[in-house]
């Protein structure tokens, strides 16, 4: 049915969204774990430099680990903002295609409640024998109320003269 099927491009949409957001993650993740590893190995390198020139605990050495620290917060900052404006444009970009789907769903909804409203009213009519022009008993219920209303009015005129 179409409401399955709309129901279906939306999941079919949420996954697809999910998925993405999910490689960004991994993807993130690995440029984070790489920048770390750079870290290490330069601080591995800066300590044995230092080592083999004597220079190990010095200010030099300290100078050396505080600047491949300080690289290293820049290069994670960067990645971080990469990830923040890469899960920021993928939001941007569902936003229409998810709310496009729901709105067709919502629209399917309204549909099917005004078939069934008409469907309601066309069950009326029949049980009351109301055909497209107006039926025999439609005329003749229509002609008892408007002659009972005359009746009622008649009597209310005659109430408000004294005869009864």
């Amino acid at each position: 049915s179409a409401f399955k099927e709309a129901r279906g491009g939306l999941a079919e949409l949420t996954k697809a969204y999910t998925g993405a957001e999910q490689d960004i993650s991994r993807g993130g993740g690995a440029a984070r774990s790489s920048a770390l590893a750079n870290q290490a190995q330069g601080t591995a390198a800066a300590q044995q430099s230092m080592v083999s020139r004597g220079l190990y605990g010095t200010t030099a050495y300290d100078a050396a680990a505080r600047g491949i620290s300080s690289d290293t917060s820049r290069t994670l900052a960067g990645i971080d903002a990469e990830l923040a404006q890469a899960r920021a444009s993928l939001k941007m970009s569902a936003a229409p295609g998810l709310a496009g789907a729901r709105y067709q769903i919502g629209n399917l909804y309204l549909e099917r409640a005004a078939e069934a409203r008409n469907l309601k009213m066309e069950r009326y009519k029949l049980l009351l024998g109301i055909g497209p022009q107006g039926s025999d008993f439609q005329n003749f219920m229509g002609g008892a109320f408007s002659g009972l209303g005359s009746g009622l009015q008649m009597a209310g005129g005659m109430k408000m003269a004294g005869l009864f």
